[in-house]
């Protein structure tokens, strides 16, 4: 597969702190490329690296066959005008919209004819049909997004640098940012985009890279990362919330003094392990309709706490024992129809599949 940007060996400091660390990372033409961690992990800085906005302090970035950090004039210019990014606050014009997505063309000399289809084409793209004569100031917060990825796309880029491209979005505007993305994409157009929101990654990336203190953790598709974390840090950050120590037994696992039995495991008897579970992946036990042995890896515990997920799922806190407490998201109207309260015992189960050994 074609590789678009190649980075190795790239360090960046500010002042003493290290943003960036020892970063090597290859993405590919027509990628939906995703740059995955918390707030001040380096996901902009490396952003405005690929951009050639900032320089590392050492290493390497190569944009096709042409080093970034090494290369100038026309070699370096001809490069640049293929890529394009859209920042968090994008800056724009107190004009008309077709006056703010024209602009680049305009200053690159583009005749007036193909300048008006390549907007029109633009608009369309991205939802804006009938906006050309709007000014830009009037726009919805939404709106004006969109008018930002419509200045980029129309100067036609090989690759579209996205910086949090849904920060400051309701979840209607959301939504509507991640089908435009995905048009983009179709475009032929390679997307590389940072994001703190694990669902955004999920649902649009074709690869994720995490990074955490200016490393990266974990770089693969986005079933990887979300169901098999190789770090605690990563299966936390992706929504594991039941992440415990274990001791590796005879086909099973000891935790916190229960067995909980996996179909495959790697490690040796004796050996120290963390096990993640997603609170989606435990389930109560309806004594009254299927027998106890049809359930794997079944333990008994008392409610200590309920709360809401959103409308559709109450998350339960169940304490087995002192050291051992368990989060579980259920169905509301399993939790409705069982008449689950706090103080309540119950049984629950947790598949073989769903057991994550680190």
């Amino acid at each position: 597969m074609e590789r678009i940007f190649k980075i190795r060996d790239l360090y960046k400091k500010y002042n003493e702190k290290q943003v960036l660390n020892d970063i090597n990372i290859n993405i590919n033409l027509g990628e939906i490329y995703c740059i995955l961690g918390p707030s001040g992990a380096g996901k902009t800085t490396l952003l405005r690296i690929l951009n050639s906005i900032e320089k590392p302090d050492s290493g390497r970035v190569f944009f096709k066959k042409t080093n970034l950090l090494t290369s100038s004039g026309k070699e370096f210019l001809n490069s640049r005008r293929k890529m394009a990014m859209v920042f968090q606050d994008g800056a724009v014009f107190n004009s008309s919209v077709y006056d703010n997505v024209s602009y680049g063309l305009k200053i690159r000399g583009i005749n007036k004819d193909e300048i008006r289809k390549r907007v029109n084409e633009s608009l369309k793209i991205v939802g804006l049909e009938g906006y050309s004569e709007r000014r830009a100031y009037t726009l919805s917060g939404g709106e004006k997004q969109r008018m930002t990825f419509a200045m980029t796309v129309v100067l036609k880029p090989d690759v579209l640098l996205f910086d949090e491209p849904t920060a400051s979005l309701d979840p209607i505007n959301e939504k509507i940012i991640e089908g435009i993305i995905r048009r983009i994409n179709d475009l032929g157009i390679t997307i590389i985009f940072t994001t703190h929101k694990q669902e955004e990654a999920l649902s649009l990336a074709t690869r994720i890279a995490v990074i955490n203190k200016g490393v990266f953790e974990q770089i693969g598709p986005p079933e990887d990362i979300f169901y098999r974390p190789n770090s605690s840090f990563i299966a936390r950050f992706v929504g594991f919330e039941n992440i415990f120590k274990g001791i590796i037994r005879w086909n099973s696992i000891d935790v916190n003094g229960i067995r909980l039995k996996t179909p495959i495991i790697t490690k040796k008897i004796g050996e120290k392990v963390t096990i993640c579970i997603r609170p989606e992946e435990i389930f109560l036990i309806r004594k009254d309709i299927t027998p106890r042995k049809d359930y794997p890896n079944q333990f008994n515990g008392r409610i200590t706490r309920m709360s809401p997920q959103g409308k559709a799922l109450i998350r339960l806190f169940i304490k087995v024992n002192k050291k051992l407490i368990f989060k579980a998201d259920i169905p509301r109207h399993v939790v409705n129809h069982m008449n689950i309260e706090v103080g309540k015992e119950i049984t629950a189960s947790i598949n073989h599949a769903s057991l994550h050994v680190i």
